[in-house]
């Protein structure tokens, strides 16, 4: 429900049980109500049978326990970027010296150091 979903802070799973904090604009006294909603939602056909709550699959919860956070929601909202169109131009010439001990880390850094060289003498 929006009325819950926004005055959810955090959630979390742990030992098969449910945890949520919640802030202190929902009546806390109201949270044996909050809880049998979620236990209700979690037990729904919309949840069970879906795709689109690929993470509720194969968990078990036995237990929803909410907690009241008297101090104020703050809202995130994160920076988002179009980082899948963004592009730079490779600054090494892949002459770097590989002082690796362990071979597969070795063979890493050389495989990556020879698509460098290959990327640089395709665009001269």
């Amino acid at each position: 429900m929006p009325s819950i979903q926004n005055n959810i802070k955090y959630g979390f799973i742990k030992n098969n049980k449910l945890y949520f904090t919640i802030s202190s604009t929902l009546n806390k006294y109201d949270k044996d109500n909050i809880i049998n909603t979620i236990k209700m939602i979690l037990k729904s056909p919309m949840i069970l049978e879906s795709d689109k709550f690929i993470e509720c699959f194969n968990i078990e919860i036995e237990d929803v326990i909410v907690y009241v956070d008297h101090k104020p929601k703050v809202i995130f909202k994160p920076h988002c970027t179009d980082s899948h169109s963004l592009t730079y131009k490779e600054r090494s010439s892949g002459e770097f010296e590989i002082n690796l001990h362990d071979e597969k880390l070795n063979s890493l850094a050389r495989a990556i150091q020879e698509i460098i060289k290959k990327t640089n003498s395709d665009e001269a």
